[in-house]
């Protein structure tokens, strides 16, 4: 409590804090880690996710617009597989990104189909209080249209192969470096599956990304402004 505190810059902020490390459980050292990643900054900005997801709140909070990983660097993250060898060399901070509840089925998730055709998830997981498989398609670009095509394939796939009449739907992340809000809300406009569009910083990178989201953020409503 008193770190929190110490370190809000606001009544609400504070108030954020305390709600979420009690509804987490978070450590001392777990509430020190938020703070400095401005876990509270980056609630402010709503998460680009399809409509189904606006409709379900259980679904719509594992959603975040921005993941902030201190242990990715310009340097693992110019290629894919450096970005998925990261990522699995620091499952543990990285699964505490995520949030309360996920855990990782596999990396490169081999899916066959009935037609004997093999397609690799990037990376597969489970959510055990929602209990559905998650979908997470890395792209170390910025996000296209086009990139939907496959993660939803992935997500329709998952649902028909690996899903069992006691699990919700599957859902999916698009996780890239950045992506153009118009574009990612158009192209999810008209979606049914429950997928989502979130961005990757490196801490070097967060500060200046969320001064410039929060610039253009209507704080009241938490609506972007046009």
């Amino acid at each position: 409590m008193t770190v929190i505190m110490s370190k809000s810059k606001s009544h609400e902020e504070l108030l954020w804090y305390i709600n979420e490390t009690y509804k987490n459980g978070w450590s001392r050292s777990t509430v020190l880690k938020q703070l400095e990643a401005k876990a509270y900054e980056r609630n402010l900005i709503e998460p680009t996710t399809s409509p189904s997801i606006k409709e379900d709140d259980r679904i719509e909070e594992l959603f975040k617009d921005t993941y902030a990983l201190s242990f990715l660097t310009e340097e693992n993250t110019k290629k894919e597989i450096d970005l998925k060898n990261a990522l699995l060399d620091n499952v543990i901070e990285f699964l505490h990104e995520l949030g309360p509840g996920f855990a990782l089925v596999d990396k490169e998730y081999k899916l066959v189909t009935p037609t004997n055709k093999a397609y690799y998830i990037d990376l597969l997981m489970y959510h055990i209080r929602i209990h559905c498989y998650i979908v997470i398609e890395l792209k170390i670009g910025e996000f296209e249209p086009s990139d939907l095509g496959q993660l939803s394939f992935y997500v329709n796939a998952v649902n028909k192969l690996l899903r069992t009449n006691v699990e919700s739907e599957t859902i999916g992340l698009l996780l890239c470096k950045n992506a153009d809000r118009y574009s990612a809300e158009t192209t999810l406009e008209t979606s049914k599956m429950k997928i989502g569009i979130s961005k990757y910083k490196i801490f070097e990178d967060l500060t200046n990304y969320l001064e410039d989201k929060l610039n253009n953020l209507d704080y009241k409503k938490k609506k972007w402004l046009l």
